[in-house]
């Protein structure tokens, strides 16, 4: 199973696990910055809240250093997948 079909599944645990395998690996800033607010929303649903203002803050502060590409730029209200 995929990440987010873990997540809808209720297996929210395991989807954490393979949803932040991507950002893990990513070769660079762009590509890391991109693939963070996917497991943030899969650890908020977990109730995990130290863990996303975690990835949160490091998202912001990619931004900060200038990365272009992000799903964090989306911005406000807007629904990150």
């Amino acid at each position: 199973m995929h990440g987010n079909e873990l997540r809808k599944g209720g297996r929210r645990g395991a989807a954490v696990t393979r949803l932040t395998h991507p950002a893990a690996l990513a070769p660079d800033r762009a590509v890391r910055n991109a693939a963070l607010p996917v497991p943030a929303r899969a650890v908020g649903r977990l109730g995990n809240g130290h863990l996303f203002d975690t990835v949160v803050e490091e998202c912001g502060q990619l931004l900060d250093t200038g990365v272009e590409h992000t799903r964090c730029r989306e911005g406000p209200g807007r629904v990150l997948p």
